[in-house]
Parts: structure tokens; sequence; C-alpha cells
């Protein structure tokens, strides 16, 4: 446990600052808003997107789209910094000319491989999950000064998003992680030109012999448009009210299948880590 411990800290010192920017940019856009939301309402008044609130039959729709598509951002930005993060975790002591001094330390490798994609799934998402509810906290006491109670409503859309943050991760990353261990630079560029170049042999398969292959990009896209589609899907009929905002998350089996094969590529990932070569 001493050992598993060191090695977090060891990330965390490494790897501090990119592991933070979601909390960087949060940060910032408090600032800068806070900023033009005060300067702004001095000299012209409240905000037209306030004003336009007042009618009861809008003001629902508006208060969870602005709790949810803030919670979203945050959410797109820390499966951002755990894309980025899983090749700096892997292959900063590569660039960095250290494998050699790190991987002969009196430490199993499954610890290290271990430690590393702890720092960046579980860690990353207990950061969301921080940053998630600071927000929520900051947006509803900030409509609620404004005069809108928003409190029921903005914790059913931020807690909307954790089962589609927990899907990414559980989709993209071990597929990443497998890339990653497999090329020691640019392998996130790498991985998206093998599903391009995937894909477009499908595409000339079908076109020419009319043989249709599993699209990689598509399911990927597919993962990454769930919560935006919720939102045409759950205002299409303007018909919203907290009593109907229920969730309606399920995993199909293309999901299932990917968490299997993403297995798989886990415990690949490890075989090919251990058998490169050390510089």
């Amino acid at each position: 446990m001493q050992q598993f411990k060191a090695l977090l800290i060891k990330e965390w010192n490494t790897h501090r600052k990119s592991f933070l920017t979601p909390t960087w940019v949060l940060m910032t856009i408090y600032i800068l808003g806070l900023v033009t939301f005060v300067y702004g309402s001095i000299r012209y008044g409240l905000p037209s997107i306030v004003q336009t609130m007042d009618a009861p039959e809008n003001q629902e729709i508006a208060l969870w789209i602005l709790h949810y598509a803030a919670t979203i951002f945050i959410a797109g930005i820390s499966i951002l910094t755990t894309l980025v993060l899983t090749e700096a975790t892997l292959n900063h002591d590569y660039i960095k000319r250290c494998e050699i001094f790190h991987l002969s330390q009196p430490v199993s490798l499954k610890k290290i491989l271990a430690a590393k994609a702890i720092f960046v799934s579980v860690g990353i998402f207990l950061q969301y999950l921080v940053l998630m509810l600071v927000n929520y906290l900051v947006m509803s006491v900030g409509m609620a000064i404004l005069g809108f109670n928003s409190y029921s409503l903005g914790f059913n859309a931020v807690l909307y998003t954790i089962p589609y943050i927990i899907t990414s991760m559980l989709m993209l990353i071990p597929t990443l992680w497998f890339f990653t261990c497999v090329f020691r630079k640019n392998s996130f560029i790498k991985m998206i030109l093998f599903f391009v170049i995937f894909d477009v042999v499908g595409l000339i398969l079908k076109i020419s012999w009319g043989v249709k292959l599993y699209s990689l990009t598509g399911f990927w896209s597919r993962v990454v448009m769930t919560p935006f589609n919720l939102i045409i899907r759950r205002f299409a009929a303007v018909e919203v009210g907290v009593g109907n905002m229920n969730w309606d998350f399920y995993w199909t089996q293309e999901n299932w299948i990917w968490l299997g094969l993403n297995i798989v590529l886990v415990v690949a990932s490890y075989f090919i880590y251990k058998r490169r070569n050390i510089s």
C-alpha cells in the first residue's frame, strides 16, 4: 500500500498542472463571467437571457438547460484532460529519458500501471464530481439571487450527466490506453488515423462489393454526441416539467461489446508495455 501511495504521489507531482486543467478552466470562466456580469449589469442592466426567463412556461426549460449545459461542458473538459493525461502518464518517462530509472525500482509493473490508470481515470472523475457540485451551487445561488429557484432542477440536470461521463471513460480511455502502449508518440493522432483508415476501407468495400464493416468513428461519435442529442430528445416537444425529467439512460448491446473488447485491450496493453524496449 505504501508503494502504491508513493506511485500516486509521483504521478501527482509530475502531472498535477495538466490534471487540474478542468479546475483552471472553470476558475477562469468564473472570473471572466463575474467581471463581465458586474460590468454589464451596472452599465446596461440585467442580461436579456434573465429577462426572457420571466415567462413561467420557459423558466423550467431554461434553468434545466443552463445547469445541464454547464455540467456537460465540465464533463467535456474532464474527458479531454483524461485523454491527454493517458498519453502523458504512460509515455512521460520515455520522453524524459528516465524509463530505466523508474522501471528499475523494486515495484511491480502491475502496480505502476494500476497507479497510472487510477490517477488518470478515478482521479479525473473525482475532480469532475467536485467541480460539478461546486458549479451547481454557484449557479443555483446566482439564480436564487436573481429570483429563480433552480436547486431541484439543477440537481436533476447535473446528476443526469454522471452516467454519460462514466460511459465515455469506459468506452474511450481503454482504447487510447492500448494505442498509447503501442505508440510512444502521438498515440491519439495515430489512433484517430487508424479509425479513419478503417472506415475508409469499409466504405470502399461497401461501394465495390456491398460488404458492410463496423464503423469505429461512428461509435465514438455516438458516445460523444449522446449528451447533446439528449437535449434535442427532451425538448423537441417543449413539454417539459420536473416530473418527467427522469433518467432514460441505458446501455445498448454495442456498449457491452465494446466494454468486453476494452477489457481485452487493457490486458493486451499490459503485455505490450511490459515487452517494449526501455530507453
